[in-house]
């Protein structure tokens, strides 16, 4: 709801031209969109071969298992289609949903320090969390490294940018796809750090490979992306 509120602004603000009932459809297909695809990148990203041999457990949502590398693949295509069908910029919807997507991750990251879920290796920093439904041991809260970083950080930056640039000309900065790039570029490099700091599953890690888990080479991917897909188009031009 405040996502939705959010982007809702953006649009009156930004005057662009999309009618919201029919905003409000691409949310709802936005959304299921998210969910299929990041719990199709979670079976496919981290534990495929788990699934291959428990493909009843696919449908299992309620033991966890989503991606949010997974849910952005879903959420572009359900852009493009949005954007086909309506005749709108790609970067004008991404940008809209950049402020609505770091409000989802802080929110979302906040629900998994809740349910004890991602937690982060054992240390003994001052501010370490014993998880009980874990062990008693002192961790890092890296869900709330998180949401700080990859959600309010990026929200803010954004913010801030919309109020020394974006409000003298909306039209001009929501479709630039600045704001989509901030989003990205905060949150996959946030992520590529935080994983050093998180508990990863060996099904998770491609250490022996490139010396890195798949948290952080789907950040880098999802960066590269920020910049070709994004930045550079717009330089060309």
């Amino acid at each position: 709801m405040i996502s939705w509120k959010i982007s809702c602004s953006i649009i009156r603000r930004a005057e662009i031209q999309i009618n919201i009932p029919d905003f409000d459809k691409f949310m709802l297909v936005g959304i299921v969109a998210c969910i299929i695809g990041a719990r199709l990148g979670h079976i496919v990203f981290f534990d495929l071969n788990y699934y291959l041999q428990n493909p009843h457990e696919i449908f299992m949502l309620r033991n966890g298992g989503l991606s949010f590398h997974g849910g952005i693949l879903g959420l572009i295509g359900t852009i493009i289609w949005f954007s086909r069908q309506y005749k709108i910029g790609f970067k004008i919807i991404a940008d809209i949903l950049s402020f609505a997507g770091s409000i989802g991750i802080f929110l979302g990251r906040i629900a998994n320090f809740i349910n004890q879920e991602l937690y982060g290796k054992i240390t003994s920093v001052d501010w370490a969390v014993i998880f009980s439904m874990v062990d008693n041991m002192p961790r890092h809260p890296t869900q709330l490294y998180e949401a700080l970083f990859e959600g309010a950080l990026s929200f803010v930056v954004m913010r801030a940018y919309w109020s020394f640039h974006g409000m003298r000309n909306t039209e001009k900065y929501i479709g630039s796809g600045k704001y989509s790039f901030i989003f990205l570029s905060i949150y996959s490099s946030s992520r590529y750090f935080i994983e050093f700091f998180k508990e990863v599953e060996p099904v998770e890690s491609l250490s022996n490979v490139l010396f890195i888990t798949t948290g952080q080479l789907l950040s880098v991917l999802l960066f590269i992306f920020a910049l070709l897909v994004i930045v550079l188009p717009r330089k060309k031009r």
